[in-house]
């Protein structure tokens, strides 16, 4: 029943059959150039700043405004103002990021760069307002949703950590990081069950089941969690100990 199916879909092709055919398929294709998106000439732009001797990507960013070679001109400005942030010069970073705001699309990487600008310059509630004004633009973004996480950690904030946490979850429930930040926060708490329990599913998310079946145990074993929280982690232990 395979005799008139293309080399490719038969179950025991010729290799050499098979690859000819696929060549001559791609070479009868019609060429299709795909533009770049604002948010890989962002990330392209962040990766140039962050590497390499952060004198002289600020001196190529400047050059490269100042001779206009360039492909996106706010991506240029957000390399050189994440450049800035990285040598510590808030004063040039704080122009470069006020320049973005009035002359380019926003965007959550600007936003979040803004808000980090504050961290840096140790000012926690100029970045806490800042991250809850994006998250308002830009309310399941993850990036900016780890950024307010770790600012309320890095303040010692765990009860503030977990509402963000527990607020945004839904969108991303297969994420390691968010039950990493509840595993700190209850830690900063004292809460022993729950920061085991949070800890065993972010191992588990991070495909390492024998740690998760190894915090899970020691959630099962602390002392200050009541009857719902013990019978929740005990049943999750049996369901790790199946897998």
């Amino acid at each position: 029943a395979e005799g008139g199916a293309p080399s490719f879909l038969r179950t025991h092709p010729l290799t050499s059959e098979r690859i000819a055919d696929v060549a001559n398929r791609v070479e009868q294709m019609p060429y299709k150039q795909v533009s770049d998106s604002v948010e890989f000439q962002y990330v392209r732009a962040k990766l140039l700043a962050n590497n390499g001797v952060v004198e002289t990507n600020i001196a190529v960013f400047e050059q490269n405004i100042r001779e206009h070679r360039y492909t996106n001109e706010a991506a240029e400005h957000y390399g050189l103002a994440v450049a800035y942030v990285r040598k510590n010069a808030f004063v040039q970073a704080e122009k470069e990021i006020a320049w973005l705001k009035k002359n380019a699309p926003p965007h959550a990487m600007i936003e979040n760069l803004s808000a980090h600008l504050q961290v840096a310059k140790n000012n926690p509630q100029l970045a806490a307002k800042q991250y809850a004004e994006a998250l308002k633009l830009f309310p399941d973004n993850r990036a900016l949703i780890y950024g307010y996480a770790d600012h309320f950690l890095a303040i010692r904030q765990a009860d503030s950590a977990i509402k963000l946490v527990k607020d945004k979850q839904s969108l991303y429930p297969d994420d390691a990081y968010f039950y990493d930040v509840l595993a700190k926060a209850y830690t900063m708490q004292n809460k022993v069950l729950l920061s085991h329990q949070a800890l065993s599913e972010a191992y588990y998310r991070k495909y390492n089941l024998a740690r998760a079946i190894e915090q899970m145990e020691l959630a099962t074993k602390a002392t200050d969690g009541d009857f719902y929280q013990k019978s929740i982690v005990e049943a999750r232990l049996k369901e790790l100990r199946r897998l």
